[in-house]
């Protein structure tokens, strides 16, 4: 994800990230991005599918540059129930369907980094955009 470094306008600091036309395949996790997020309070994240719909949808955080990432969120409950620093989600992000676009909400105080990474759910593979924005 190509990440727009911070301003930081009225002493806040904003970051803007954004990624097109990631061809997703079936195999595996592609990381649609990293996005840094240190010093920021909350994350809006909008996901753009076409081709094929999704089958997983992880999202991982870490609170140091050294420390290793853990996955927050990766069911389709975390996203249709969302809880602790996932705010809200659009829905299941999981199985987001082609020609949709899913967002989600996410408190990111005391995160360095998360990370955005999905799956297609079919061996013709999907194509992702993702465009993200935290302060």
């Amino acid at each position: 994800m190509k990440a727009t470094y911070p301003s930081y306008g009225n002493n806040a600091r904003t970051v803007r990230a954004e990624v097109e036309n990631v061809a997703v395949p079936m195999a595996g996790l592609t990381e649609l991005g990293t996005i840094p997020v240190g010093g920021c309070k909350r994350l809006m994240l909008q996901v753009a599918v076409t081709g094929q719909a999704l089958d997983q949808f992880v999202i991982s955080a870490r609170t140091s540059p050294n420390a290793p990432f853990s996955i927050l969120y990766n069911q389709a409950s975390h996203y249709i129930n969302p809880k602790g620093l996932l705010v809200g989600a659009s829905g299941d992000l999981t199985t987001l369907p082609a020609g949709s676009v899913g967002d989600l909400q996410m408190d990111v105080i005391g995160l360095h980094e998360v990370k955005i990474q999905v799956s297609s759910g079919n061996a013709a593979g999907s194509i992702v955009s993702a465009y993200g924005s935290a302060a």
